[in-house]
């Protein structure tokens, strides 16, 4: 049972204060369990990091000796060992998107700039080992942001973190992973995504501001702009997916656009007749406007 040589593994690392027992422990976990063990390999890597981190701690306020050792000693605090981990979960599991960002996130819970050469190492088994997988660009795109752990999980904008150019370092990611994959449905699906989120994003930060120009809005037009061309483009190549009608409906709701949002819904039913939720935004279109237009007469009878 991975999850008890876990548990095993974390009282002796931080009950027992023995970083040695733990790390025995979790090798024979590996051992008894199989080596296909993500759990187990996720907490393997979560616990050399954080002695590396007690590690940096210590040598903070004692500082390095110049012994001869101190390179060997260097190359642990920098996370040495947890790269070690992470070839090893690579070669027994398989490199993933979804494990890549596991391990991506246990890094970014620390500090920032903590581990900056196994986060590197994280980002480049990506790009080796998924060369052509949109998930891999996606997180990639994501990780650009350098928002931590979030990898973009929340509002984006110029006033989030990475800001405006971290919106654009993401957007030459997702440009480069479109042409790496063959400008795939997934790519088109998770840039427009984020592109999505950060006109979202953008648009609040105008309303909030009550002001049509300056950086923000300029930056919210043209991601806007952005986005719907991208939606051209994968319609003009054939890369047609229920996600990305949605996808384009909400944009066009989002920059108020009404009309051009229900004619985009009604053409959808064509592509997708089958999808409940391409004739529920139908439906709501549909309510949106006759609510709409019920309203002036109302107050005409006021």
């Amino acid at each position: 049972e991975p999850g008890l040589w876990t548990a095993a593994a974390d009282w002796e690392f931080n009950g027992r204060r023995s970083p040695a027992a733990a790390r025995a422990l979790m090798q024979r976990g590996l051992r008894v369990c199989g080596a296909r063990a993500p759990q187990l390999w996720a907490s393997y890597f979560q616990l050399e990091l954080q002695y590396a981190r007690q590690l940096q701690v210590r040598q903070g306020v004692v500082g390095l000796d110049g012994r001869p050792g101190e390179r060997a000693a260097q190359a642990v605090l920098e996370g040495a060992a947890a790269q070690a981990v992470l070839r090893g979960a690579l070669k027994q599991l398989g490199a993933s998107a979804g494990l890549c960002e596991r391990f991506l996130r246990a890094v970014r819970g620390f500090e920032r700039g903590a581990f900056p050469k196994v986060e590197a190492a994280v980002l480049e088994a990506a790009a080796a080992e998924l060369p052509t997988d949109a998930a891999a660009w996606d997180l990639r795109a994501r990780a650009a942001l350098g928002d931590g752990e979030g990898l973009g999980a929340g509002p984006l904008g110029a006033d989030a973190a990475g800001g405006l150019d971290g919106l654009e370092r993401a957007s030459s990611v997702y440009e480069s992973g479109l042409k790496a994959t063959g400008h795939a449905v997934a790519m088109y699906e998770a840039y427009l995504r984020f592109a999505s989120k950060a006109v979202e994003g953008l648009g609040s930060e105008t309303r909030r501001e009550g002001a049509l120009s300056g950086p923000r809005w300029e930056a919210a037009v043209d991601w806007t702009n952005r986005a719907l061309v991208l939606h051209k483009e994968a319609e003009a190549r054939g890369r047609a997916s229920k996600e990305l009608l949605l996808a384009r409906v909400g944009l066009l709701e989002a920059v108020e656009r009404p009309s051009a949002a229900r004619k985009a819904a009604l053409g959808g039913l064509e592509s997708f007749p089958e999808s409940f939720d391409v004739w529920r935004k139908c439906w709501d279109l549909h309510a949106a406007v006759a609510a709409a237009a019920v309203r002036p007469l109302r107050r005409a009878e006021h």
